[in-house]
């Protein structure tokens, strides 16, 4: 139901980015929609006994801790926008630079399993 919501808090920051009560409500609406993601991947990693044998459980692990980036940033965009309401805005310009470096980090980790699994094999 959150997510219904989405477009007005969004149009209520786009139509008013200058007051902090619209951009809170804005930020508020992600941070609440972001927790509740973290609640539902927890109950799914909790009930791992229901989960299809093929799916990979740490790739699920991953995914729940990458979800913690949205309520993280939305909490700090609420604290920023009181402070300053550009800062709370564009603090979502972290999300892309987090992701690049996850996936950076991720090819040194198969490069490096690929050059051992060589040598050994």
């Amino acid at each position: 139901m959150l997510v219904g919501l989405i477009p007005f808090s969004t149009n209520l920051a786009g139509d008013f980015p200058l007051n902090t009560h619209a951009v809170i409500i804005f930020e508020f609406n992600l941070l609440v929609i972001g927790l509740l993601s973290i609640l539902q991947w927890n109950r799914v990693l909790n009930n791992a006994n229901r989960v299809d044998r093929n799916v990979n459980i740490r790739m699920l692990i991953l995914n729940r801790d990458e979800a913690y980036i949205f309520p993280v940033l939305s909490a700090l965009a609420i604290l920023l926008a009181l402070i300053c309401i550009p800062w709370g805005i564009f603090i979502y310009g972290v999300v892309p630079v987090y992701f690049v470096l996850m996936w950076l980090k991720e090819m040194r980790s198969r490069a490096v399993k690929q050059k051992s699994a060589h040598k050994s094999g």
